[in-house]
């Protein structure tokens, strides 16, 4: 067999490991959705995309590493190199976190958290935009819209970012309005504000 045969028959090999038990995946590239053991309906794209995942259903995952720490949450998106890259939060059974990044390390630090009633926190978020929403954790419903929109958002929810830079400072404000760059880029306190130049 060509070198070149071998080696795709490889990346092959390692994208569908543990994946017997589980319908409707598509993993292409080194170490992609390694870890499945029941999900289904995925799509992982990358090196190390979905490396993780074990029961997570209805995600899409195209980039390196990401989505790379999903377990159990399902129907997110993530394209990007590190985008949605440390999520993680094990529910003892798959579940629905809906989050959608799309950009270079867009929701980086994402981390759904819940109790005995259900996930409730990290979940909902839209980020569009090289690094936006980058630090958010358990924050949830946040729309950042532009590279580095609520950037520093660890807590925060329900904010609505359109702009580069738009409410970057942002940690744990709810209900805010920016649209602009850099709207609203030092505000960390609770809306409705709206749409102030830089530095208000």
């Amino acid at each position: 067999m060509a070198l070149a045969a071998k080696s795709a028959a490889l990346v092959l090999a390692l994208a569908s490991a543990n994946i017997a038990s589980a319908q409707y995946n598509t993993a292409t590239g080194s170490y992609a959705f390694s870890s499945n053991t029941s999900g289904e309906g995925n799509t992982a794209d990358g090196y190390n995309a979905l490396h993780f995942n074990t029961t997570g259903n209805y995600n899409i995952a195209v980039g390196s590493a990401a989505l790379y720490g999903n377990t159990t949450a399902g129907q997110n998106v993530a394209i990007g190199t590190g985008a949605l890259y440390s999520q993680s939060y094990n529910a003892n059974g798959a579940y629905i976190s809906a989050n959608v990044a799309v950009g270079y390390q867009a929701l980086y630090y994402n981390q759904p958290d819940g109790d005995d009633v259900g996930v409730d926190m990290g979940i909902y978020n839209t980020a569009l935009g090289h690094q936006a929403l980058r630090a958010n954790s358990w924050g949830s419903s946040n729309t950042a819209s532009g590279a580095e929109a609520l950037y520093s958002n660890t807590g925060g929810s329900a904010n609505t970012a359109i702009g580069i830079s738009a409410l970057y400072h942002n940690t744990n404000g709810f209900g805010n309005t920016a649209i602009g760059a850099s709207a609203l880029y030092t505000t960390n306190g609770n809306g409705p504000y709206s749409v102030p130049s830089k530095g208000n």
